[in-house]
């Protein structure tokens, strides 16, 4: 009994000794970050771009000791300035490398906007839709292989999936400076265009031609997912254990939370969009969770609201009584695009 009380009474003070030392800890960095302000951000900013230099290590001992010099140590910690040097080193790798990878994932992300956009008329996707008859384009891997999962979720959705209207897309201009609803003439010319439209793409090359114009690729319903599985490439590459990627609309979540309990999620309420309490909450982890929904993009004419997803089949913004599809998987590629083809199938048939 004697023996176990022992035991007991060693690991109490372990635990309190531990407690300190990061009280100890934090209090210091709150104090360094007090006394240097905003010079901690100049050298993450100058450091984050030198990350993977060879100079790195130099560079980073240089600045802090440049740092130092400007600290105001109290008579009471001189004796430690070892050790609180060591805590700003650590301190400031941490920051170096949260600064680092969000900087990669920017660039990735600005990477990918510049190869898919279909406002940027240099983007693959842009050069793919200026194509004539006849004419044929070499695109980057990255680009022919998302083309051909579209084109794959097109045909397991039976259309409802549909990477090729990115000319009913613009006339409808939902989100535009100039929304509004087109005629049936013209929402009928635009889908005879595409029907009679041809083309070829051949895997070995990621090459592109077309036959028939007519088709304009917006592979906008998928590419944002696409995009968020690259985000958590990315971080996992790094040894990030937990993250939220929050691309609006399409979220992942990796890991737990450093309590160890999953990710609590919400989803809005389609009919009340702006109430602070979601209609539901669910927890997950290692998951991207991705909404569809008629209440985020849309404009009004005549008393009516045309929301931003087409269901090819009519033209027209899908009108089946489904206000919001939300998808949970491992893959945000395959969310996004689920999410917008139940979306258009409706209850019944997704």
């Amino acid at each position: 009994m004697k023996e176990g009380f022992k035991i007991l009474l060693i690991q109490i003070k372990a635990w309190l000794w531990a407690l300190a030392a990061n009280l100890w800890e934090d209090c210091l960095k709150d104090y360094l970050h007090e006394q240097l302000k905003g010079l901690i951000s100049q050298v993450i900013q100058e450091l984050t771009q030198f990350k993977n230099s060879e100079k790195y290590t130099e560079m980073r001992d240089k600045l802090i000791e440049k740092l130092f010099e400007k600290i105001q140590l109290p008579l009471l910690l001189k004796p430690f300035r070892s050790l609180i040097k060591n805590i700003l080193v650590n301190s400031l790798e941490k920051e170096i490398t949260t600064a680092y990878i969000g900087e990669l994932v920017m660039e990735r992300l600005k990477e990918i906007d510049g190869k898919f956009s279909v406002t940027n008329p240099e983007s693959e996707i842009s050069r793919i839709n200026s194509l004539k008859a006849g004419e044929e384009i070499v695109v980057s891997p990255e680009v022919f292989n998302l083309f051909v999962a579209s084109m794959k979720f097109y045909g397991i959705t039976e259309g409802a999936f549909m990477p090729l209207m990115g000319n009913l897309i613009d006339l409808w201009n939902v989100g535009g400076k100039d929304p509004h609803v087109p005629s049936a003439e013209q929402i009928e010319k635009e889908k005879s265009l595409i029907e009679s439209s041809e083309f070829s793409y051949y895997f070995e090359l990621n090459r592109i031609r077309m036959i028939e114009p007519g088709i304009k690729i917006n592979l906008g319903a998928i590419v944002k997912g696409y995009a968020a599985d690259e985000c958590v490439r990315i971080l996992r590459k790094y040894g990030v254990k937990k993250a939220v990627v929050n691309l609006g609309g399409n979220v992942y979540v990796v890991g737990k939370k450093d309590s160890g309990e999953k990710w609590t999620l919400g989803i809005k309420d389609p009919k009340n969009p702006d109430s602070a309490d979601p209609y539901l909450y669910f927890k997950t982890e290692e998951a991207s969770v991705v909404t569809s929904g008629n209440y985020e993009r849309y404009f009004e004419q005549d008393g009516k609201r045309y929301h931003h997803i087409i269901d090819y089949g009519t033209g027209f913004p899908s009108d089946n009584g489904v206000d919001s599809v939300t998808v949970v998987c491992r893959s945000s590629e395959y969310a996004d695009a689920l999410s917008t083809s139940f979306f258009v199938m409706g209850k019944e048939k997704a």
